[in-house]
């Protein structure tokens, strides 16, 4: 079990290995997913690009604008 401590502006250092198992890197964000009352799930919340790509469904309004270009 890794552990990390808070400084007095609330912030922590994820340990490395823990890092190393999520994927993440500088700049990279993550959310954390209250489970229950008290215990949170961390999660990386970084998709690349090519992750997003036909997650939002295409609009008559982008359909027309893309083709009148």
């Amino acid at each position: 079990m890794s552990t990390a401590t808070m400084t007095s502006k609330g912030q922590i250092t994820i340990p490395a290995i823990v890092r190393a198992g999520l994927g993440v890197v500088t700049g990279d964000r993550v959310e954390f997913v209250q489970l229950e009352p008290g215990h949170f799930e961390l999660v990386t919340a970084t998709h690349s690009v090519q992750a997003l790509k036909g997650l939002v469904k295409e609009t008559c309004f982008t359909r027309h604008h893309r083709t009148n270009e």
